[in-house]
């Protein structure tokens, strides 16, 4: 449908539109509403792909915390929009960007 086409349709008031909802409580619904399968299969590809890189580093406490707060923030998207509000999703791109940093550094490519 396009980027921003759910809160540009809650803005058009429409017959049976539900009042004062803007966006989807689930990140992924949004992902898959907004920008169709191929933007949903790329978020999924590059969820997989910091999940490949995160099973190949050697356990410790900061693999360890990036993988926390990856998951959380995960689980939050299955239920809210965390990646509309800047705050929320720098912890995202915190644990993502991490993940990719440490397996960069260690050579795992």
């Amino acid at each position: 449908a396009g980027l921003g086409r759910l809160m540009g349709d809650s803005a058009l008031n429409l017959p049976g539109w539900p009042e004062r909802w803007r966006h989807a409580h689930c990140e992924l619904f949004q992902v898959l509403l907004e920008q169709g399968v191929i933007g949903f299969g790329l978020v999924w590809w590059m969820g997989l792909a910091v999940w490949r890189r995160w099973k190949a580093l050697a356990s410790t406490s900061v693999t360890s915390t990036l993988a926390g707060i990856g998951l959380i923030f995960f689980l939050a998207a299955l239920i809210n929009n965390v990646a509309h509000c800047w705050i929320l999703a720098s912890f995202g791109w915190l644990a993502y960007s991490g993940i990719y940093a440490l397996s960069a550094e260690r050579g795992l490519t």
